[in-house]
């Protein structure tokens, strides 16, 4: 079996994926407060993009929420590898 991680910017690219292919989406989210501390700032016509946000109503298998929780991220990747290591 085949592996395949894209990145699909755009709805239309996650649908080609979707059914094309046997897919788990992932979402890596973290809050704006979060993002800026880390050296994020909104850019106007760059982050409202479709590029940049055209995915953000789209309901991912999983998400994975990136602020800071170390332990969290930790476990939810190691729950995540998993999942995949099963069905590879």
């Amino acid at each position: 079996r085949s592996l395949f991680i894209p990145a699909p910017p755009r709805h239309s690219d996650m649908s080609f994926f979707t059914q094309s292919y046997t897919t788990l989406t992932i979402r890596v989210c973290a809050s704006c407060e979060t993002r800026a501390l880390r050296g994020w700032s909104f850019k106007d016509g760059i982050d409202d993009a479709e590029s940049e946000c055209g995915l953000d109503a789209y309901t991912h298998d999983w998400v994975i929420q990136n602020d800071g929780d170390i332990t969290a991220l930790e476990q939810k990747l190691q729950q995540l590898v998993s999942l995949v290591l099963s069905r590879v």
